[in-house]
């Protein structure tokens, strides 16, 4: 498996700042991973092959995902491995996810969201049959 988008795209196309180049590809990997799983498998390595007219929409999903991602792991580093799922720096206060209930992850919550906008309209977050 290979990443989806690469540094330069990020930078130029999706006008991204937030990852620094040298933990990009580990994001962008997560990232692509992650879209291919909530597209059921349909968007690949061979995507812009495969869908050229969604290669934008999947390399800006890509972006947005992997910023997700990075964030996520920069706060759990922060924080002895622990997922955050909200602070208040107004006498400082940490809530911390709990994954084993819902099963995902918040940064899988979060990403889902973050990449919902670019992908809703291709259909390939559908997981149905297709009428034909």
């Amino acid at each position: 498996m290979t990443e989806y988008v690469d540094y330069e795209y990020y930078q130029k196309s999706a006008h991204g700042k937030t990852v620094p180049e040298d933990e990009f590809l580990k994001s962008a990997l997560k990232a692509s991973v992650f879209i291919k799983c909530i597209t059921h498998g349909q968007v690949s390595d061979s995507f812009e092959t495969d869908y050229p007219q969604f290669a934008d929409e999947i390399k800006l999903a890509a972006c947005a995902a992997a910023e997700v991602f990075y964030a996520a792991d920069k706060r759990r580093q922060e924080h002895d491995g622990r997922e955050v799922q909200a602070e208040n720096n107004d006498g400082y206060s940490v809530t911390y996810a709990d994954v084993q209930q819902s099963g995902v992850s918040l940064g899988e919550q979060m990403a889902l969201q973050a990449v919902r906008p670019y992908l809703i309209d291709t259909g390939l977050m559908y997981c149905g049959v297709m009428p034909g």
